[in-house]
């Protein structure tokens, strides 16, 4: 057996060398012609017989050849030989995965040959860019092309070319999950081939219909759909696609859990993947490696694998394999327990999603496949009405024959009839026939008068007919309309009366609930012997009661306030991080008073921006974001609520709140919205409240110039966006940006850091202002001091120094004086950090590395 292979494998290559000798044999004999002659016409044929020899296994030639062939033809104006190069240049960039290019070559040839009417490149054409948009999951546009190439191909008779556009269509609606359409596809084209005896193709089909049982989790049959395609392309010798093949089953293997053989098919796979070195495939095997290795515990061959397969999609983007390793090595990342890096691929992971594909992209599919199908269903159309046309002809042709046949009949008996009396009576007849003429003449003009009259009066019953029925059809259409909107009135007036009833319901179980606390808690407290401790308890859950009841006293007025259209919003300059800072302390102590121990509040400053001003109503805007955070982690019992805000732009700034809680069916987006409504409206729900949160948040974002959206997954979470007007006071940091514009003479400031190079490097900036330092080299030194040094304006404070560090330090200086203004200065820029440093007493902070320009600022507002 091994004799045998080793035969086959040295006629395979003594086969592949005879083929190359016969490749340069005759590339040198139409290279020597080329050059024999000086005729640009003669030279044009011989530049496409080279470029159609050397396509596809020599593409260095392909790419020099049609370059000099499109020199050539447009130097002679040659449309049709300038078409045939730009097409074989784009056929080089496919060939070497360069899509972007090649789809700009190929639009570029399909123009030419649609002025040159050539059907059959330009169904080519289009079946390549809608491969070429498929590979860069332009799925709308490959869409749009293949079905163009689908009606070239059918319109001229092309079977087999329509097949397998049909097959790609197949393999994007597989992309896109769209498995029945997919089938269906398939299908179509499988009926084709069968007819065609395309072995090959047939092969292909297997192949994706594999696919598609595996999605649908039929892993017997995707194998034996694998298996009977790989024995077709073993006997036709196709490499690649006996290494998909192996690929393919190796992955039953895995999702099955035989995970040595899965390795063993993944291999083998790889070999021959990397022998042809198509990019496409070796990115799909060293993702499917990588998802092996994850599930064996090898994280470091699977990080390995997944980062090969990101860097080659990356290279030749491959958008929707850039986004799943993204995701794959976030959850191995994960798996490991390192967070940190887990977060940002899957933040890259996010951000690839999102630009894949939208809803948007979905509907114009939906669109092109509704319109091919109609295009298809009228042609059908057409053709059963050409047929029908041709049968009526048919039959009215018979008719006529039937019909002049017995006229003819008819015709002869009269007029033998009319010789036989003419013969008996030629004479004595002659006057009374004439007579029955002239009388018969009469009576025709008279039939014809009548006739006339009738067909007028017809035309005027038939006018007035339809008119009347015009007007009758007019006052139904009115009447239909008038009964649409009573029932739309009805509908509205029953939804307000039922909305108001559920209202004052749920405003009577909120009012209801605390107010029982109250009183019950209030009677308790009377017993003589209540303990101390229970005391406590009582009085902390009346003051609940109370806090519960003045925040739905507050809701109702401010929803009062804005639909009666007399709400206010105070616009002014203001620092975003004392508020957030503020709201993430008051929810952190809220959650432990609830007891959701298993529930982590998280304040994300994604920009790492420590001093961001932006212009609007500080009030509604801690109001908003307290709506939205009290929602979130009223409806998630376990997991995280995390708020914070990102620029999508330079004129908006956009705040989140996101939660893993229950999540929000997409059906009920519209409605959380509106007045008094909620998700669940009966008497038996879990989660208590009057429906009007969301109202007044939605409202108050509007007034502020704003809008506000979400994003939830039933089970798994929601995602709260507002956007509001974002003005930076640019004219301040642009106007005191030179030490030399401050002047704090007779100033004194107290610098407590341990590196002398960050002292110097302070001095040297503050040198020109003429203000008056101290450096104390530790916390101790600081103190001593602030003891004998009662003039000092300022203190710059380091957080981390040797002896006594910054935050013991500040808290010692506020127990001497508070009149003297701290400012930290700090390394540690978390959000956390800030408020570490407002905890000890610090007056304000600004992080390491120093920007000169907010240095000098801050400095100013505690020394002007």
């Amino acid at each position: 057996m091994r004799s045998f292979f080793s035969i086959l494998i040295t006629i395979c290559f003594l086969s592949s060398y005879a083929q190359e000798d016969s490749y340069k044999t005759e590339l040198l004999r139409l290279e020597q012609k080329l050059n024999s002659t000086s005729q640009s016409g003669l030279k044009i044929p011989v530049y496409k017989n080279i470029i159609e020899l050397s396509f596809p296994n020599h593409l260095e030639n392909v790419l020099h050849n049609s370059e000099e062939l499109l020199k050539l033809s447009e130097s002679v104006n040659n449309s049709d030989s300038k078409a045939f190069a730009i097409f074989y240049l784009g056929e080089y960039y496919f060939n070497i995965d360069d899509f972007e290019k090649a789809e700009e070559y190929y639009k570029e040839a399909l123009l030419l040959y649609q002025s040159l009417d050539n059907s059959s490149q330009i169904m080519q054409l289009c079946h390549n860019l809608g491969l070429t948009n498929q590979y860069v999951n332009h799925y709308d546009e490959a869409l749009f092309f293949y079905q163009k190439s689908i009606e070239i191909a059918e319109s001229i008779g092309s079977k087999e070319k329509a097949a397998i556009s049909y097959q790609d269509i197949g393999t994007l609606y597989n992309d896109l999950q769209k498995y029945s359409l997919a089938q269906n596809y398939y299908e179509k084209a499988l009926e084709i081939y069968k007819q065609t005896n395309n072995e090959e193709r047939i092969a292909a089909i297997y192949q994706n219909i594999g696919v598609l049982q595996y999605n649908w989790g039929d892993f017997v049959q995707s194998l034996n759909y694998y298996e009977k395609s790989f024995s077709i392309y073993e006997q036709l010798q196709d490499k690649q696609n006996i290494a998909i093949s192996l690929s393919n089953i190796g992955l039953v293997y895995e999702e099955c859990k035989n995970f040595n053989m899965a390795l063993d098919y993944y291999q083998k796979a790889l070999i021959i993947f990397e022998e042809i070195g198509f990019k496409p495939t070796l990115v799909y095997i060293f993702y499917n490696l990588g998802s092996l290795y994850r599930n064996t515990g090898n994280y470091s061959k699977s990080i390995e694998y997944f980062e090969k397969g990101l860097n080659l999609s990356t290279e030749i983007s491959m958008k929707d394999y850039i986004s799943y390793n993204y995701e794959a090595l976030s959850g191995v990342y994960e798996e490991m327990g390192k967070y940190s890096d887990a977060l940002n691929y899957y933040k890259e992971y996010a951000v690839i999603k999102d630009s894949l594909f939208n809803e948007e992209k979905y509907k114009q599919i939906g669109e092109l496949e509704a319109q091919f199908q109609t295009a298809q269903h009228k042609k059908e159309i057409e053709f059963l009405k050409l047929d029908q046309e041709l049968q009526e002809s048919k039959l009215k042709k018979k008719e006529t024959q039937n019909l002049i046949l017995i006229f003819s009949s008819l015709l002869a008996f009269l007029i033998a009839f009319v010789l036989f009396l003419f013969g008996r009576a030629q004479k004595g007849l002659s006057g009374k026939l004439q007579t029955e003429i002239e009388e018969r003449m009469k009576t025709e003009v008279q039939l014809n008068k009548i006739k006339g009259e009738l067909e007028i009066r017809v035309k005027e019953r038939t006018v007035d007919i339809e008119e009347t029925n015009r007007k009758l059809l007019h006052e139904i259409e009115e009447h239909k309309k008038t009964m649409i909107n009573l029932e739309i009135a009805k509908n509205k007036a029953e939804e307000a009366d039922r909305l108001k009833s559920n209202f004052l319901a749920n405003i009577s179980h909120e009012v209801r609930t605390p107010m029982n606390a109250i009183s019950g808690y209030s009677q308790m407290m009377a017993y003589d012997n209540l303990t101390a401790k229970k005391r406590r308890e009582y009085i902390d859950l009346v003051q609940e009661g109370c806090n519960s009841l003045t925040n739905l006293i507050d809701d109702i007025v401010d929803f009062a306030t804005i639909e009666s259209g007399q709400a206010k919003v105070e616009k002014k300059e203001f620092n975003l991080h004392p508020i957030l800072e503020f709201l993430y302390d008051h929810y952190t102590d809220k959650l432990v008073k609830m007891n959701k121990e298993a529930l982590v509040l998280a304040y994300a400053n994604e920009n790492k921006e420590n001093d961001l001003v932006i212009n609007t109503d500080p009030s509604r805007f801690k109001q908003i974001l307290s709506i939205l955070i009290d929602n979130a982690i009223k409806f998630t019992e376990k997991g995280h609520v995390e708020f914070g805000f990102i620029h999508p732009n330079e004129k908006e700034i956009q705040f989140y709140v996101r939660d893993t809680g229950i999540g929000i069916d997409e059906k009920y987006y519209d409605l959380i919205f509106e007045r008094f409504r909620q998700v669940d409206e009966s008497t038996t729900k879990k989660y208590s409240g009057a429906g009007i949160g969301l109202s007044v948040a939605k409202k108050l974002v509007e007034l502020l110039n704003g809008n506000i959206s979400l994003e939830s997954t039933l089970g798994r979470g929601t995602s709260f966006f507002f956007n509001l007007p974002y003005k930076s006071d640019e004219s301040v940091s642009e106007d005191l940006t030179q030490p030399n514009q401050f002047n704090w003479k007779d100033k004194v400031i107290l610098i407590a850091e341990d590196k002398q190079i960050n002292f110097e490097m302070i001095k040297e900036t503050l040198s020109i202002t003429n203000v008056d330092l101290i450096w104390a080299k530790n916390g101790e030194e600081a103190l001593k001091f602030i003891e004998t040094n009662k003039n000092i304006d300022l203190i710059l404070m380091d957080i981390q120094m040797p002896v006594m560090d910054g935050y013991e330090c500040t808290k010692r200086i506020k127990e001497m004086t508070k009149d003297i203004p701290i400012v930290a200065q700090t390394a540690y820029a978390l959000p956390q950090d800030s408020y570490k440093c407002f905890d000890a007493g610090c007056d304000d902070y600004i992080a390491k590395p120093i920007s000169i320009d907010q240095f000098l600022i801050k400095l100013n507002k505690y020394l002007s």
